[in-house]
């Protein structure tokens, strides 16, 4: 019974986890400045360590940034639009998206922000943290390999 209970109070809290994160991401969708484009998110959760996965294909380490700051982790940069051959030509379809992206993801209390790395490549930013309680809040830049 008291195992049953424990169980029903650790869904509770991952369900409340979800749903702050789902609230947070409606709010941004709303509050984004025009012109701005938000990259696809995979988020990953393990017992030992949290992974946020960015689609952000063309994107170079340079363009993109990543800090953590009061238990959100802000991803902003630059996607450059290709080339265009001179000579009077132009694009007759242009679905991808290019300019300034951004993304806040609020992340949860036992995620080790002192701990976490990324890196860029085939396309995909990986953000690990690794799940301890920081010791506190402030500002942690993170450095992008790729």
């Amino acid at each position: 019974m008291i195992d049953d209970l424990i169980g029903i109070s650790h869904i509770e809290s991952q369900l409340s986890s979800l749903f702050r994160q789902l609230r947070e991401l409606e709010r941004l969708r709303l509050a984004q400045k025009p012109g701005v484009w938000r990259p696809n998110v995979d988020i990953i959760e393990s017992e030992s360590e949290l992974e946020i996965i960015f689609e952000l294909p063309g994107v170079v380490a340079l363009d993109v940034s990543a800090e953590i700051r009061e238990r959100v982790l802000y991803v902003k940069g630059f996607k450059r639009p290709p080339s265009v051959p001179s000579g009077g030509c132009g694009f007759v379809c242009m679905e991808r998206l290019y300019g300034e992206f951004a993304c806040e993801i609020v992340l949860d209390q036992d995620a080790d922000a002192q701990q976490a790395t990324a890196s860029l490549k085939d396309g995909e930013l990986r953000i690990t943290l690794p799940k301890i309680a920081p010791d506190g809040e402030e500002v942690i830049r993170l450095r992008i390999i790729g």
